[in-house]
């Protein structure tokens, strides 16, 4: 009797394992990275009870932004950032009117220091074991860089007891922690998907390798194309490359790569597709062929449990968006013109996204890492099987034991 107990409690006990294991790991692939950011950015701050009021600054901007969420994340969530720049700034008005510019300056100051401290402290914290989290953890890190930049340009202000300046630094400041704060939080949620790396200090030197050659790839190519006559299309790219060469300085090396890619497609579109589609036909005509392009590479981004490209996905809604507005707009000097504006994104986006994934395949063959994207046979963990194939395999190991416990048992 106590022998067919335990068997029955075994066969429960594993099929329980083997379907909680299919479970969690179907219920991570329903997440949306970009939507998950959208709600951390909802919840850091209380936009719903605010906009109750529709008063407030940035009643339509709210709006437009929650009914964006599903279909352009990205684009709501800089939104959402709009409407809390929006609000904060009303308050402090507010404040500034009953307790005078330098009270206020001083106060915020202090806090945004804190918060400063705080949040330079919580991304140390954070160790990046997937690609995805070092994606989201640098744009973190990017964030700090930023505010801190601000905080100098607050405190220059401070001294010359111009309180007004002060307070708009400490507003910029105080978004760039913001925004650190919600990137800090996704990247410890990417943390935890299935394919992780073992050894950070390696993943790293791989991207930074990676960094720098993409670096002098830009400059190669933008300057063949100033020694050619195009000096006046590069100034825009020779600004982005050269905010490239400082986040590498600062170890930013994935935003590095980002804005030498950024770069380099920009120099590129203005001395070819900026030139080839002046004309309202050829650019209306070719700006869904663009997007159709720079959609189907982004494919793989989405079917790659550990890469998030938000860039690219930032800028591809931006190209898509600026297609539908081609569409309706009547005026055919307009609507060129935000063809074009398309067409560029959409290149930026591709590139930024083949990128993206050129370097996850650098990554992989530097650390000899072996795993494929999902739908190939290794999707999940380091070796070859997902979380799905282990509880399987545990599950027919554990039948078989039983059944052997039965022979015995006769």
């Amino acid at each position: 009797m106590r022998k067919n107990t335990f068997v029955f409690v075994s066969i429960l006990l594993l099929l329980l394992f083997s379907t909680q294991i299919v479970v969690s790991d179907e219920e991570y692939d329903n997440k949306n990275p970009y939507e998950n950011l959208v709600q951390i950015e909802l919840e850091l701050f209380n936009f719903s009870s605010i906009y109750q009021n529709k008063s407030m600054p940035g009643f339509d901007t709210y709006n437009q932004a929650i009914k964006l969420v599903s279909e352009y994340p990205l684009t709501a969530y800089n939104l959402l950032l709009n409407c809390y720049r929006n609000t904060l700034s009303n308050s402090l008005l507010e404040k500034i009117k009953v307790l005078g510019g330098k009270k206020v300056a001083e106060t915020f100051l202090s806090d945004n220091q804190d918060n400063l401290s705080t949040i330079v402290h919580k991304t140390n914290d954070i160790i990046p074991k997937t690609f995805a989290s070092l994606e989201w953890l640098d744009l973190a890190k990017r964030e700090i860089m930023d505010a801190n930049k601000y905080l100098d340009q607050a405190m220059k202000s401070y001294n010359k007891k111009d309180y007004n300046s002060t307070v708009a630094y400490l507003i910029f400041m105080n978004s760039s922690i913001h925004k650190a704060n919600g990137f800090a939080f996704l990247a410890n949620e990417r943390n935890r998907i299935n394919i992780i790396f073992t050894n950070t200090s390696k993943l790293l030197n791989s991207v930074k390798k990676v960094a720098s050659k993409w670096i002098d790839f830009a400059e190669s190519t933008i300057d063949f194309y100033e020694n050619i006559g195009y000096q006046k299309y590069s100034l825009h790219s020779r600004q982005i490359l050269n905010q490239s060469k400082e986040y590498y300085s600062n170890k930013l090396y994935y935003i590095a790569i980002m804005n030498a890619v950024y770069a380099k497609t920009l120099v590129e579109y203005y001395t070819h597709e900026y030139l080839t589609y002046r004309e309202y036909p050829s650019a209306s005509s070719s700006c869904k062929t663009y997007l159709n392009w720079t959609e189907l590479i982004m494919n793989s981004v989405y079917n790659a449990i550990d890469v998030d490209a938000p860039f690219a996905k930032s800028m591809l809604e931006q190209a898509q968006l600026h297609l539908q507005d081609e569409l309706k707009e009547k005026d055919k000097s307009n609507a060129s013109a935000i063809a074009r504006l398309s067409i560029q994104e959409s290149l930026i986006a591709g590139q930024q996204a083949q990128a993206v994934l050129d370097l996850r395949h650098a990554v992989e063959q530097d650390l000899n890492i072996l795993y494929a994207l999902p739908g190939a046979s290794g999707e999940g963990t380091p070796g070859g099987l997902n979380m799905n194939q282990v509880g399987i395999v545990f599950l027919v190991i554990g039948i078989g034991m039983i059944v052997l416990g039965w022979f015995l048992r006769k």
